[in-house]
C-alpha cells in the first residue's frame, strides 16, 4: 500500500466530517471522535478487530495511516494526509 510522502501534516489538507454509514476512501492520518462513535470498518495500517464494534468516546483521536473509514454510528473528523 502506498501512502503520501508526509502522512502527518497536522491537518494542512483539511478533513472530512463523517456522520453517516457511507464508506469514505482516501488517505487520512488521524481520526477525531466528535460524538460517541462505533466503526463498521476501518482500513489502513491500524485496521482490524481492535477497532471493530468498540465505542470510542468524544475527544478520542486515533493516529495512523488510514485508507478507508466507515461508521456504524456517531460522528468523526478524518484528517487528510
Amino acid at each position: 500500500m502506498l501512502y503520501p510522502k508526509n502522512p502527518f501534516d497536522s491537518g494542512a489538507n483539511g478533513g472530512v466530517l463523517i456522520n453517516t454509514t457511507t464508506t469514505y476512501n482516501g488517505y487520512f492520518y488521524a481520526i477525531q471522535v466528535i460524538s460517541a462513535a462505533v466503526f463498521a470498518n476501518i482500513a489502513g495500517n491500524l485496521s482490524g478487530d481492535p477497532y471493530a464494534q468498540q465505542t470510542f468516546l468524544p475527544g478520542t483521536v486515533l493516529y495512523g495511516s488510514f485508507t478507508s473509514v466507515q461508521l456504524a454510528s456517531g460522528s468523526v473528523i478524518a484528517y487528510k494526509s
